[in-house]
């Protein structure tokens, strides 16, 4: 041991190849745990597409106007949460994503997804579908990480839509039997009513009763009235026959107090002139006794003119009766006038309360007419209201029946509702968002998923096989010569390889191949690339290239995405990819196997010639430098003996 030792750590080439040795495992371990320690926790990066066509809708019940957009309630969840790296867009950007690779998944909310989940509550209740579209042929892995996450996603949202359907048949529940609580208590009432009513209508037959025995007196009463009218017309016209006299009598007595008046006018004036001559005469007689003083002796000029006086004083006290006389006279003519007018307008109303009388006389006739039609009238009242009395019976009995069939009614409206319209609605309500799977490019199973990822992988070792059986050492100067059959040899083998393969996975393990010539090209085309790469490494760095080949398997198995997405490893693992073979080489072959994008494979094929003309060039420039060294070492050689 301690020989093997020794031997080991003299060569610098051992020591390093011991280093490889003991930190392959640690390669292959922590790049493959390292690459795939969390994908889980990584599913936000993988791009999904959704397509929101929703367009809201309204509840059938008119009195709610509020406007229901579960769509958009979907996408603003969807958006919150960032379960995966959600990408909203339009229909053809989806599609054309999913197709060129850019979305792994797409899901459509349609036209009528409000519309349908709101259908619950009406005759015709319809499943709402989210159309979910993944391609299975881009990743396995992150079609089935897409079902889990829409699984999910559907049962949170048939959670939720379940809870406010049931939320509001409780509440309408609720109001049902409150309006059919209500509708027993108006029976109720209406019974207490109808109680009421036919009591009501009893007292009205005996007010009835006893208003016809009181229309029998108003009747005997009109006709007694009806008798004192006619005295009334009779007795009135007598009056107005009487006053029409009067007024007449009144009339000649008014003009002979107008005659006596205009006579006492006349009397007093010549009063007036009497007393005037009068004062005259004893003016007279007192002048002469002034110029005669002896006359004032004279016993008969005294006598005289006390004669005179005593006149003139009866005179006086004439006019002052006369005059009283003349005013007495003319308010006596006054008021005999104002009497006249009086008894004219006594006349007037005299006449019309005769016209009056004999109207009164005529209408108290119809009236006693009236009267007997009252009679009449209510003897048929007295019927009808006995037969109403017979129909609020009736409609008690009715409204009792009523208030009992509504009781029941609010009992079995509790425990049982339509079980038609229930057998549709509960088939919904069970289950109101369903996911319609319209996926393309189907993976028939997971040996078909896994497919792309271990063909490139047996290649791989295979072409790491392949030179164990052929040796590449050349001593020899011309080595393109003896490199030919080499390569040609490595190629066939390579070819053999890819054929055995890929006719056992085909025949004998079912794998399904949709472009069955393309994924044998595809194979042998890929195999040529792998074969060149191994040949290269192993030509140039001998045993090193090995376990370069071993690291670069490696490598290529935690970044090809051929089991996760890729997105769901370490950016390390993204950025290696693309300069790796078997990244292209696991993307054609999904496209072959279970895809139709045509476009792809030419990509990758174009990406493997790459490959495939790096190496070409890098085995040339290697064998064009080792053939000048071996030239170089031969004229050393013999330079130097």
């Amino acid at each position: 041991m301690k020989e093997e030792l020794r031997r080991i750590f003299k060569s610098k080439m051992l020591i390093a190849t011991l280093v490889a040795v003991v930190i392959l495992p640690l390669i292959y371990g922590g790049l493959y745990l390292w690459a795939f320690w969390d994908p889980y926790g990584k599913l936000n990066n993988l791009p999904i597409a959704i397509v929101n066509e929703d367009t809201c809708a309204y509840k059938s019940d008119k009195k709610d106007k509020k406007q229901y957009c579960f769509g958009q309630d979907l996408v603003d969840k969807l958006s919150d949460e960032k379960q995966m790296n959600w990408q909203f867009v339009d229909r053809k950007t989806a599609e054309e994503g999913l197709k060129d690779k850019k979305y792994y998944t797409l899901a459509v909310i349609p036209q009528n997804f409000s519309k349908n989940i709101l259908s619950v509550d009406t005759d015709n209740p319809e499943q709402a579908k989210i159309e979910f579209q993944a391609r299975q042929a881009s990743n396995f892995m992150a079609s089935k990480f897409s079902d889990s996450a829409f699984v999910k996603i559907k049962a949170a949202l048939n959670e939720k839509i379940s809870k406010e359907y049931f939320d509001n048949i409780f509440s309408e529940t609720r109001d049902s039997i409150k309006d059919l609580q209500k509708a027993t208590n108006g029976a109720n009432d209406l019974v207490d009513g109808l109680i009421k009513a036919k009591d009501g209508s009893n007292d009205l037959y005996d007010g009835i009763d006893k208003a016809n025995s009181g229309t029998v007196d108003l009747k005997r009463g009109l006709v007694s009235l009806h008798e004192g009218g006619e005295k009334l017309a009779n007795g009135s016209n007598d009056a107005l026959t009487g006053t029409n006299n009067l007024v007449s009598g009144m009339s000649t007595l008014n003009g002979g107090l107008i005659s006596l008046s205009s006579g006492t006018s006349q009397l007093q004036t010549a009063t007036d002139s009497l007393i005037s001559g009068q004062t005259g005469v004893i003016g007279y007689i007192n002048a002469y006794i002034m110029a005669h003083p002896e006359a004032s002796a004279s016993a008969e000029l005294q006598t005289a003119l006390s004669y005179a006086n005593a006149v003139n004083g009866g005179l006086i006290q004439m006019k002052t009766g006369v005059v009283a006389s003349n005013q007495g006279l003319t308010q006596l003519v006054v008021g005999s006038s104002a009497l006249k007018n009086g008894l004219l307008n006594l006349s007037v109303g005299m006449s019309n309360l005769a016209t009056g009388s004999a109207s009164l006389r005529d209408n108290l006739s119809s009236a006693v007419d009236g009267g007997q039609s009252l009679i009449s009238g209510l003897e048929k009242l007295k019927d009808g209201e006995k037969d109403l009395g017979d129909g609020l019976t009736d409609a008690k009995d009715g409204a009792v029946e009523l208030r009992d069939k509504l009781s029941d009614s609010v009992a079995e409206n509790i425990k049982k509702t339509n079980e038609s319209k229930n057998a549709a609605q509960s088939e919904v309500m069970s289950k109101p968002v369903d996911i319609h799977d319209v996926s393309i490019d189907i993976v028939n199973n997971n040996g078909t998923g896994f497919a792309p990822y271990f063909i490139p992988l047996s290649l791989w070792v295979g072409g790491m096989a392949i030179f164990f059986l052929v040796d590449l050492e050349i001593k020899d100067k011309n080595k393109f010569k003896k490199f030919l059959p080499k390569l040609i040899m490595s190629s066939v083998v390579s070819i053999i390889q890819v054929i055995v393969l890929d006719f056992v996975l085909t025949r004998f393990l079912g794998l399904k191949v949709n472009h069955l010539l393309g994924f044998f090209s595809f194979s042998l085309w890929l195999g040529f690339c792998i074969m060149l790469i191994q040949l290269y490494l192993t030509l140039s760095l001998g045993l090193a290239g090995k376990f370069v080949g071993i690291v670069l398997l490696m490598l290529q198995l935690t970044s090809s995405a051929g089991s996760y997405p890729i997105e769901t490893a370490p950016k390390f693992f993204q950025k290696v990819g693309p300069f790796l073979p078997m990244t292209y080489g696991v993307s054609a072959f999904r496209e072959l196997i279970s895809g139709d994008n045509m476009g792809i494979v030419v990509t990758d094929v174009k990406k493997i010639l790459i490959f495939i003309l790096i190496n070409l060039a890098a085995l040339t420039f290697d064998l064009l430098r080792k053939s000048k060294m071996i030239h170089f070492k031969k004229v050393w050689i013999k330079n130097t003996k």
